[in-house]
C-alpha cells in the first residue's frame, strides 16, 4: 500500500501531542526528590580545575614518550617522560602534584608538567622563608658577572660577590660546588628573582660576639687580635667583633 503523503504545513500536524504544565507534572507524583547527599555526589564528579595551578592527579599509564595522568577532566593529561629521571619514573596508580599548563593543546590533549609543579611549590616555600627570615642552605653552582648562582633545591638565586663574606674575597672559584648558609634578602615575585646573602648571617654572628665581648672587656686586658689594616697613624686590629687601633 502507498503511504499517504504527510503535509508538514497542516495546522493539525501536532494535534496528538499532549502538553503538560509544570503544575500537572508536580501533581502527577512522578517527580522524585533528590537528596542533598546525591546532589553533592553528582557535583563532586566535576573537577574544579583551572590552568596555571598545581593540582593532584593519578598515573594511569606510561608509554615510550609520555606519562598519562588522570586529573578528573574529560581527557587524560600528559607529562613528557623527559621530566623524570630514568630511575625515578612514577608507578601506575601513584598520585602526583602536577602543574596544569593547558586544558587542551592543538591535538586536544591536556598538557601537564611535573617540573613546573616542583618549581612553583619550592617558590612558595622560599617566599615564606623570606617573610620569616629563616636561614637556608644552598649550593653554589657557577660564577657569573657580579657574583655567584646558587641552587636552592630547584630554584636558582643570585649571591652578589659583596654578600659572600664580611672580608674581601679574591678567589670566587673556591666556593663553586660548596654548600653555604644563606638568608633571602630580596624576593621579586614579578621578575622571579631571588637575592641571597651569607654576609648578613656573618654580620649577625659578629654582632652577637661584639655584645658578649663588651661585657667582658676591661682596660688592661691582654687579648689576641688579627691585624686588619696598617695606616700612617696606626694599626687596626680585629679583636673578634670589635676593631681596635
Amino acid at each position: 500500500p502507498v503511504k499517504p503523503e504527510l503535509n508538514y504545513l497542516a495546522d493539525d500536524l501536532f494535534s496528538d501531542i499532549r502538553q503538560i504544565s509544570m503544575e500537572n507534572l508536580l501533581n502527577s507524583g512522578t517527580v522524585e526528590e533528590v537528596s542533598q547527599e546525591e546532589q553533592d555526589r553528582y557535583l563532586s564528579t566535576f573537577s574544579d580545575i583551572s590552568e596555571r595551578e598545581i593540582i593532584t592527579g593519578r598515573v594511569i599509564g606510561i608509554n615510550e614518550k609520555d606519562i598519562l595522568i588522570d586529573i578528573g577532566f574529560k581527557s587524560e593529561g600528559i607529562i613528557n617522560r623527559d621530566e623524570f629521571a630514568k630511575d625515578a619514573l612514577p608507578q601506575v596508580g601513584e598520585k602526583l602534584d602536577v602543574y596544569l599548563e593547558r586544558m587542551e593543546d592543538e591535538s586536544g590533549k591536556t598538557v601537564l608538567s611535573k617540573e613546573k609543579a616542583d618549581f612553583l611549590s619550592r617558590w612558595i616555600e622560599l617566599r615564606n622563608i623570606h617573610e620569616t627570615g629563616e636561614i637556608i642552605s644552598g649550593r653554589i653552582i657557577r660564577r657569573i658577572k657580579g657574583g655567584m648562582v646558587v641552587d636552592l633545591k630547584g630554584v636558582q638565586a643570585f649571591l652578589p660577590g659583596s654578600q659572600i663574606s664580611v672580608r674581601p674575597v679574591k678567589d670566587f672559584d673556591q666556593f663553586i660546588d660548596t654548600e653555604m648558609d644563606l638568608r633571602v634578602v630580596k624576593f621579586n615575585e614579578f621578575r622571579k628573582n631571588i637575592v641571597v646573602s651569607h654576609k648578613a648571617i656573618m654580620e649577625e654572628s659578629l654582632e652577637e660576639q661584639r655584645g658578649e665581648l663588651f661585657k667582658t672587656l676591661k682596660v688592661g686586658n691582654i687579648m689576641e687580635g688579627r691585624v686588619k689594616n696598617i695606616t700612617d697613624f696606626g694599626v687596626f686590629v680585629d679583636l673578634g667583633g670589635i676593631d681596635g687601633l
